[in-house]
């Protein structure tokens, strides 16, 4: 709110404000080129954490864990995409699951592709208005809205990479933690913009959560490190693919369902002269 009264304040008073834009234009570039830098050395540092990590735990004692950890999270998208979410489908929108999946594969397709919500909007609105027997106005505001908010794939994802990364750590979690962990990830998904790698930010969020839970039981816990999100960062971009494809799978549910309560009006007949 205050950034946007003072570029008002600022476009209002005209040629005495033309000193302060030129110097928030310098700041920008300079602040632009420092994440520019930033960008160039992430992957070599985040080589070096992983490197650092390998060499401590040992490549084969990191291999397996990791392929389980792979095997988890498909397992469990796998299970809410293929089984929970269509029976939400069958049950609510009267609709065959199964040939609507096969109707709006083109949207399953893409978001798998591209591991970008946003991108896939597009894609979403016209697949679910021509060939998934969505309303035009649920077609456009639904996947549109669900979009930001609804990342079932990336909530089930946080969850898991976070139990994960504390596991590897041998760092023991009471069920009220888990607890934590669930309600964290589902609101930090919330949260989550529809880009790649999105979530691996928002799991920073639960990752503090938990921490300051360990924290508050007992103040010298030992607490997880925000760099060992790194450990996961190799194997992330396929999960991301995978995640992505059932937040949008979901977007495309929603639009069906609230179909039945705003299905498009009937053309008004043309009164005859």
């Amino acid at each position: 709110l205050a950034a946007i009264m003072l570029g008002v304040a600022l476009s209002v008073v005209g040629e005495a404000g033309k000193t302060a834009v030129a110097a928030l234009d310098g700041m920008l570039s300079a602040m632009m080129r420092i994440v520019g830098w930033i960008m160039w050395l992430a992957p070599i540092g985040v080589f070096l954490i992983i490197a650092s990590r390998v060499g401590y735990s040992g490549l084969g004692n990191l291999v397996g864990p990791l392929g389980l950890y792979i095997v988890c999270v498909v397992g469990g998208l796998l299970v809410h995409g293929i089984v929970i979410l269509p029976v939400v489908l069958w049950v609510f929108g009267r609709t065959n699951p199964y040939r609507f999946i096969w109707r709006i594969r083109k949207v399953l397709l893409t978001a798998f592709s591209t591991a970008s919500s946003s991108a896939t909007l597009p894609v979403t609105i016209e697949t679910c208005q021509a060939r998934g027997g969505c309303s035009r106005r649920a077609a456009t505001f639904v996947p549109a809205l669900g979009a930001t908010i609804n990342m079932n794939g990336t909530a089930l994802y946080e969850a898991v990479a976070v139990l994960f990364l504390f596991q590897v750590f041998q760092i023991d979690l009471t069920l009220a933690q888990k607890a934590v962990i669930l309600v964290t990830a589902t609101l930090a998904a919330v949260g989550a913009p529809g880009i790649p790698g999105a979530g691996i930010v928002t799991m920073a969020i639960v990752i503090n959560a938990v921490n300051t839970s360990l924290a508050g039981i007992a103040p010298d816990a030992k607490a997880l490190p925000l760099w060992t999100i790194g450990i996961i960062l190799g194997v992330d971009r396929f999960l991301d693919m995978c995640r992505t494809t059932l937040n949008v799978f979901g977007d495309a549910i929603g639009a069906r369902l609230i179909t039945r309560l705003a299905p498009d009006e009937p053309p008004t007949a043309l009164a005859s002269p």
